[in-house]
């Protein structure tokens, strides 16, 4: 786990894909997750209740894992 984007997004590394290719990365969505949405600064949207903590509980998870 290379990112985690929301408390349902995370991006992970491919391993199969050399280091620094445009597909070296891949975003997943977690399937059957309802996370809040973190919102849009650049549209000046705020983020849901509770969206930071979503977020948080799933990097402390699983950032660094294979």
């Amino acid at each position: 786990v290379v990112e985690v984007v929301s408390g349902d997004c995370i991006i992970v590394a491919d391993d199969a894909v050399p280091y620094g290719s445009p597909s070296a990365e891949r975003r997943v969505n977690l399937s059957s997750i309802r996370a809040p949405k973190m919102g849009n600064p650049r549209r000046d949207e705020k983020p849901a209740s509770y969206a930071r903590e979503a977020k948080e509980f799933l990097r402390t998870r699983l950032i660094g894992r294979q």
